[in-house]
């Protein structure tokens, strides 16, 4: 007979028939249902020795491995279970979901659309979604978006139009270009910007990278054009189920955190990271980063030449996100990019309130100091809450509003903004956002603000 011991494996002293495999795997169930996993795997496996054929017992495991994150182990028992069930609909469609999770786009496609072909009106619906999401992330996207800046020294208009062209499963290449149209207001003053931005995106399960050459041209009203070649590089990682790193590497790239930056043909040189660690199933966030950025500009020096000046400035944030409530499942369509066209832009059902705490310090020049004024140092404790809400599939919003006061200086801040999203087929969207501030925590000081419109689409 079949003995449990306290471990929970499974010790036999006597052949045992076949049939009496069911209650064996009825004690594996129980075991899943308690989280414990390892015992769970040993009782599977005992019984898939006697009887490997035994589909309830494959599934079962192939749940445990998706449980415990050995997706290589369950997919390759789904492989083995969709191959002897080939018409079985619900096990096409599971080996298309961990093919998914594994970062096998075109394969997850390929098996999607089978179980959809085998599939019954009951679980269309959620095939029909899968193969909408996999088309999106297989698809060519162009987009393109058009926008005002201003802040109290000048008014920008900004115009974006871009590409994401797949390459393999999980890679594609990003192709952005940027024109700013820059006056000032304040004192007399215009010029254009034009940057070009190729990144070359990677995507695997809990990581990211993208890296690309920058190349920007600065065309000062009645000056001569600049121009300057960089790259930046970004990426993110898994250290453990908890806890998220980024990292963030700029050399060389246009200086766009206000219209002033670029009226002045800014560029920026600089690395930051933050770290992020997470509970309660992703419902408290904590991080904390630092960073360091060398900027310079055209200023004017004496004789009226114009010649380059720069600043220094360090960073550091700390900070928490809570999130008081969430709807799963409730996301817009598509599968669209943002407007860099290097992550994708999802909006889930949430209310989240965060809480951040910045240090900025600065160290201009007297020149870099009489285009811009950079507050040399700045500590901005902020209070805020992003509220989105998905009441349709193809419909969209969020608000954002934040408060926070800077010690140093003794002064208040805010801002708001909220977006309007619209997807009417899933290979569409249009985007519209405003946001306003009283002050940056990089250390502007004075009104800044925004409005966007954008439009993605996937060929």
């Amino acid at each position: 007979m079949i003995l449990f011991g306290s471990t929970g494996a499974l010790c036999a002293d006597d052949a045992v028939p076949e049939d009496d495999a069911v209650p064996e795997i009825d004690r594996a169930a129980a075991l899943i249902e308690a989280r414990a996993f390892d015992q769970a795997t040993i009782a599977l496996e005992a019984v898939l020795a006697r009887k490997p054929s035994d589909r309830r017992a494959r599934e079962l495991l192939a749940f445990v491995f998706e449980s415990t994150g050995a997706i290589d182990r369950e997919r390759q028992v789904r492989a083995a279970l969709a191959a002897d069930y080939p018409s079985d609909a619900q096990i096409q469609a599971a080996l298309g979901r961990v093919l998914e999770r594994a970062g096998d786009e075109r394969g997850a496609l390929t098996t999607y659309r089978r179980a959809r072909g085998l599939a019954g009106s009951a679980r269309a619906a959620d095939i029909d979604a899968a193969i909408e999401r996999m088309d999106g992330q297989t698809s060519t996207e162009v987009g393109g978006g058009l926008g005002a800046l201003s802040d109290p020294d000048a008014d920008a208009l900004r115009t974006v139009a871009g590409t994401a062209l797949p390459i393999a499963n999980r890679l594609h290449l990003a192709l952005a270009v940027t024109h700013y149209l820059v006056s000032g207001t304040t004192r007399p003053g215009s010029a254009q910007a034009v940057a070009l931005a190729p990144t070359l995106v990677l995507r695997r399960s809990g990581s990211s990278l993208a890296v690309g050459p920058r190349f920007a041209a600065g065309i000062p009203g009645g000056g001569a054009p600049g121009f300057s070649l960089g790259a930046a590089i970004s990426g993110s990682a898994t250290l453990h189920p908890h806890i998220i790193a980024e990292l963030r590497g700029d050399l060389t790239t246009l200086w766009d955190d206000a219209a002033l930056t670029v009226l002045h043909d800014g560029l920026q040189t600089g690395a930051s990271g933050r770290l992020y660690v997470h509970a309660w199933q992703r419902r408290l966030v904590v991080q904390a980063g630092v960073g360091a950025r060398r900027l310079s500009l055209l200023a004017q020096a004496p004789g009226d030449q114009m010649t380059r000046s720069d600043a220094r400035q360090s960073l550091g944030i700390a900070g928490a996100d809570l999130v008081a409530w969430r709807r799963p499942g409730t996301t817009l369509r598509g599968q669209i990019l943002d407007d860099a066209f290097v992550a994708p832009a999802v909006l889930p059902s949430a209310i989240t309130l965060s809480y951040r705490h910045y240090e900025a310090f600065s160290q201009p020049s007297a020149m870099f100091s009489q285009a811009i004024a950079l507050a040399e140092r700045a500590t901005v404790d902020e209070l805020s809450s992003t509220a989105s809400i998905v009441p349709h599939p193809t419909i969209g919003v969020e608000a954002r509003a934040g408060a926070g006061r800077d010690s140093v200086r003794d002064a208040w801040m805010w801002r708001v903004g909220a977006s309007l999203l619209w997807a009417p087929t899933s290979a569409l969207r249009f985007a519209l956002r405003y946001d306003t501030a009283t002050e940056v925590t990089t250390g502007f000081a004075g009104r800044r603000q925004e409005g966007w419109i954008s439009c993605h689409a996937d060929l």
